[in-house]
């Protein structure tokens, strides 16, 4: 029944709340329901800090009154949340040229910080609560209050989970992992205090060390996510293959490598790719195909795209018969290698192939060594090849 109530809640208070207004653009519309998001959270902890306060003066548990503090240290990351979505919505100026979406990872580490000095200083206080003989007394009105507060942080964790699905916010994600940290944290209270009444023990230590030990997970999935979009993380395959798709269907490209999509933050995302082309013989033709991808690409998947052409030969004996070479080559040497931007340079009636091979970041080989691997057989063919190779790591 009171999940049921939460999953109805968490709709009605977004889709209500929080709906895109017309003429308002994604930024905007992003904008008002991060601060909106900010808002409910202060509004809920402090009244769930207060609460437990309450409950810990009641009670003189030190579980409990860590967990207040913890629902105040929220308060002030919700502040920090708020923050960081105004600066994030500003538009990019001349120091900051790719706006400032990836401040919003920046509080991250904020709220991170946060949380960490709250689980120092409730790590300390329950160690030196470990093996005490007092008798805690749990009125009926402070399990109302901590059973109250673990509903209030299911619906909290739901509704910034689906905001942050909506927004593919960093900062919301990171609120959504400290709320079930903390149902989870306040739901161990509430065992500890039966194990008080049923068995006579005095578990408060324990479960305020477990809290923080919680809290400080939290933290730590905080800064790795934040960390994780800031250095820059892998292109997703459905992506990429969807630029892919974009690219080969223009007229006269043969094949699409290369393709690198990275982010300065929420709608401010780049991509580049090299496309094969063949079968055109002036440069405004090549000129003409890289721009209609580059428009295809940012029309249907809202990224900035740079192309760059590849001429390759078609009809040529001499060309299949190299690039026949170094596939041959690339398959006795495996380590799934693949070959792209091959072309022949023709001088002095020697032919020099030139090509780029790609290898996963697994290979154990050198770049060094794959090069050679692959000069060495060459030289072998009836042709002998002179090469020039360069090793693009995927």
């Amino acid at each position: 029944m009171h999940f049921a109530v939460i999953y109805t809640m968490r709709y009605s208070l977004f889709d209500i709340t929080v709906k895109r207004r017309e003429g308002e653009t994604e930024p905007e519309f992003r904008e008002r329901g991060g601060r909106f998001a900010s808002a409910v959270g202060v509004i809920a902890n402090l009244l769930l800090a207060g609460a437990k306060i309450a409950s810990g003066v009641i009670s003189g548990s030190v579980a409990i009154a860590g967990d207040a503090v913890n629902n105040l240290s929220d308060i002030l990351s919700y502040v920090i949340s708020y923050i960081s979505f105004r600066v994030s919505a500003r538009p990019a100026d001349r120091e900051h040229p790719y706006g400032h979406a990836r401040f919003e990872y920046v509080a991250s580490l904020f709220v991170a910080f946060i949380l960490i000095v709250v689980t120092y200083r409730l790590g300390a206080s329950s160690v030196s609560r470990i093996g005490s003989d007092e008798k805690l007394v749990y009125p009926a009105v402070v399990i109302v209050f901590l059973a109250a507060s673990v509903l209030v942080k299911l619906w909290l964790f739901v509704f910034y989970r689906r905001l942050a699905k909506r927004f593919d916010s960093t900062v919301l994600r990171a609120s959504s992992a400290d709320c079930i940290a903390d149902v989870l944290s306040t739901s161990m209270i509430l065992v500890s205090i039966a194990i008080s009444e049923l068995f006579g023990v005095n578990t408060d230590g324990w479960m305020g060390l477990f809290v923080a030990a919680f809290i400080l997970y939290s933290a730590y999935k905080i800064i790795r996510e934040a960390m994780d979009r800031i250095l820059g993380t892998p292109e997703s395959t459905a992506e990429k293959e969807a630029v892919s798709e974009i690219a080969a269907s223009f007229p006269n490209v043969k094949g699409v490598h290369d393709i690198l999509i990275h982010s300065y933050g929420t709608g401010m995302r780049f991509c580049s790719l090299h496309v094969e082309v063949g079968g055109i013989s002036d440069i405004h033709t090549g000129h003409e195909i890289a721009d209609g991808i580059e428009r295809a690409v940012k029309d249907k998947l809202g990224l900035e795209c740079t192309v760059h052409i590849d001429p390759i030969e078609l009809d040529s004996v001499e060309y299949e018969t190299a690039r026949k070479a170094v596939e041959e080559v690339c398959g006795r040497i495996g380590a799934d290698l693949s070959i792209h931007d091959l072309r022949l340079v023709r001088a002095n009636g020697k032919s020099t192939v030139v090509f780029d091979i790609a290898a996963p970041y697994e290979t154990k080989m050198s770049d060094s060594e794959i090069r050679d691997a692959f000069s060495g057989m060459l030289k072998g063919f009836p042709e002998s090849y002179d090469s020039v190779i360069n090793v693009d790591r995927q």
